[in-house]
């Protein structure tokens, strides 16, 4: 199984809500003083999450939610340094962390519901390490996980729930809990760009949508990739898209002259290419072929001979709206 995520870094968030309940006796004592910080805490919290932050933590057995926390893309680095950055540029909005403990404080669980402006932003980040789109553990979502992880997505959620103390009883609580939290979650169609891209001859889990330059082209921001076997060598196909025709053809003269300048190899560029086509011989990268349509750019790495590279092209022309 694979485990999308890592356990993060647990540092100091923007709201932390305890959720515990103290003895019979202290409740009096101690209401007043509670009501003075937790309505704004609440308040922050449902401003965050909406109303789906009233529901409460889900509840798994063997286990109480101890603390749940809430952070937005300022403090997000407190909580998964390293990974922030990423997050944000697929639009991530707000994350609600909920921490279990057993009864005896032997093992702990975490689950994270992070949330991001569109689906295709959590699909982003969860594609982006390489668990696909299959349903790995059966929860009827996108999914994947190992003893120490799970990780599904529904709409623009991806949700995460992890352990740094395994076990069996865990590991089959793990998918679960992350199934309950999907529960209270809106149901949210998958992002329809997803399909656009062939699925004949594509590689399992190699399907990616970027957001910081489509197979590492600058030219091309936002958009798809995939692998493709079509003979003996592998084939990556990438789809940008933009907001005008106009912005896609500048876009594809700038790769491309942009590679002209950069590639010194002897070899010429093929002389048989469709009208349309423009083509760039990388000593590394193998044949590049890049096309435009309407307000989409099309390229394809690794080929040989410019065939297989323009038969890829019209494939995914053929399937774009």
């Amino acid at each position: 199984m694979i485990a999308p995520l890592s356990v993060p870094e647990r540092r100091s968030p923007i709201t932390v809500v305890p959720v515990h309940r103290p003895p019979q006796t202290r409740r009096r004592a101690i209401r007043s003083r509670r009501a003075r910080w937790i309505i704004p805490a609440l308040a922050l919290f449902c401003g965050l999450f909406g109303s789906a932050a009233l529901a409460g933590p889900p509840r798994i057995e063997g286990f109480e939610a101890v603390e749940i926390r809430a952070f937005d893309s300022k403090a997000l680095p407190e909580y998964i340094n390293g990974q922030a950055g990423q997050y944000i540029r697929y639009g991530f909005r707000s994350l609600r962390s909920h921490r279990y403990e057993n009864r005896d404080r032997s093992a702990g669980v975490v689950l994270d519901i992070y949330e991001f402006e569109t689906p295709l932003g959590a699909y982003g980040v969860y594609l982006g390490y390489g668990a696909g789109l299959a349903d790995r553990l059966g929860l009827g979502l996108p999914s994947s996980g190992d003893p120490y992880a799970v990780a599904l997505l529904k709409g623009r959620h991806l949700v995460q729930a992890s352990t740094a103390t395994p076990s069996p009883y865990i590991e089959k609580t793990l998918p679960i809990l992350a199934s309950r939290a999907a529960d209270t979650l809106p149901d949210t169609p998958p992002p329809g760009e997803l399909a656009w891209l062939p699925e004949e001859n594509r590689e399992p889990d190699s399907l990616r949508y970027v957001a910081d330059g489509v197979l590492r082209t600058p030219e091309l921001p936002v958009g798809l990739s995939a692998r493709y076997r079509t003979g003996d060598r592998p084939l990556d196909l990438g789809l940008a898209w933009f907001q005008t025709p106009e912005q896609a053809e500048k876009a594809m003269a700038g790769a491309a002259g942009r590679l002209n300048r950069a590639v010194r190899s002897d070899k010429a560029p093929p002389p048989d290419l469709p009208k349309g086509f423009i083509a760039v011989s990388h000593p590394y990268r193998g044949l590049i072929v890049m096309a435009h349509r309407d307000r989409f750019v099309a390229l394809v790495m690794g080929s040989e001979r410019p065939g297989p590279a323009v038969e890829l092209i019209r494939a995914l022309w053929a399937r774009l709206p």
